[in-house]
C-alpha cells in the first residue's frame, strides 16, 4: 500500500475537538487528522515516515506545498481511531502540534 499524495490546496481543512483542539482535513469523502509536517528539504523523510504508519497499519496521506509535506492519517483507520487520545498527547513519536511545526493560523485552504 502507498500513501495518497495530493496538492495541499485541494483539501478543505478543519478543527476537531479531541481532548484538545486537533487540525484534520477532508478529502475524497475521508476525514484525516494531522500527524506530522516537513519541510521540502526533508521529502525522503516524509515518504519513510508515511511508510512506517502504514506498515502499522494506518491509512496516510501526504498533502505536498511549494514549502512542505503534511502526513494526515485517516480518522477511519482502527490503529487511529484506538490511539487519538494518545495522539492528541503527542505521544506517537516526535509529534507537534500543528501550530508549533506549520504555523497554522487558519483552517481554511
Amino acid at each position: 500500500m502507498h500513501p495518497l499524495v495530493i496538492q495541499e490546496s485541494l483539501v478543505y481543512r478543519f478543527r476537531y475537538w479531541n481532548e484538545t483542539v486537533q487540525e484534520g482535513m477532508y478529502f475524497n469523502n475521508d476525514l484525516y487528522t494531522y500527524f506530522q509536517a516537513f519541510p521540502v528539504a526533508s521529502r525522503l523523510t516524509a515518504y519513510a515516515t508515511a511508510y512506517e504508519q502504514i506498515q502499522q497499519g494506518n491509512s496516510v496521506c501526504i498533502t505536498v506545498s511549494e514549502s512542505r509535506y503534511i502526513l494526515w492519517l485517516c480518522l477511519r483507520t482502527p490503529t487511529v481511531q484506538g490511539s487519538a487520545v494518545a495522539l492528541s498527547y503527542g505521544e506517537a513519536g516526535n509529534r507537534a502540534t500543528p501550530q508549533q511545526e506549520v504555523g497554522v493560523d487558519s483552517c481554511s485552504s
